[in-house]
């Protein structure tokens, strides 16, 4: 228990980042690199944490209209476990690929989804691609007692290969925004 108080008090803290349509943003250094982790938090009465927690874990199937997104292959799926390959082809910049080990837990009123790179040999390397290796995150759904849902959604994200940082954050910031935006909005389309 101590060592992880340590840690946890290690971690710099949330600084403000802004606010947008509603949607306050946070942002956090990580160590050793140039790219922050992105924390925004909303609240919303349009969709129940039920219908935000499918539209965050989805069925796993590719949807071509995920900006950049240019192929998405499931791995592997046990209940709320779930590995897919994707890859991506982000503007200016070569295609990438990632693995990503994925979960979800759900109770009555909340629901938490997570999601880390990895490894698997089922995805190898392939040829003209960046495989991003630093990329984490969490939905956070929770129902309030006064009536709607606090989303938290946090993400981090580092692109690999040469691009600099400077050239990164601000779309990294415009893809957060875009992303709890997207949730919320399909969630309540389909509540």
């Amino acid at each position: 228990m101590t060592l992880l108080l340590l840690v946890l008090a290690a971690e710099p803290a949330f600084v403000a980042d802004g606010t947008v349509d509603g949607i306050t943003l946070e942002k956090r250094e990580v160590e050793g690199s140039p790219f922050f982790v992105q924390r925004l938090t909303a609240t919303t009465t349009k969709a129940t944490v039920e219908a935000l927690c499918n539209e965050a874990w989805g069925d796993g199937s590719y949807d071509p209209s995920e900006p950049d997104l240019k192929s998405r292959k499931v791995l592997s799926e046990d209940g709320g476990v779930r590995i897919s390959w994707e890859t991506i082809a982000p503007a200016v910049v070569s295609q990438r690929d990632y693995v990503l080990h994925q979960t979800v837990e759900r109770s009555a009123s909340t629901c938490t989804v997570k999601y880390r790179a990895t490894t698997d040999p089922a995805a190898p390397m392939q040829s003209g691609f960046v495989r991003i290796t630093k990329l984490w995150g969490t939905w956070q759904f929770e129902a309030l007692p006064a009536g709607g849902v606090r989303v938290v959604y946090t993400s981090f994200s580092d692109p690999g290969g040469s691009i600099p940082a400077f050239l990164v954050k601000g779309p990294q910031r415009s893809a957060a925004i875009m992303w709890m935006k997207r949730t919320m909005e399909r969630a309540a389309a389909r509540h």
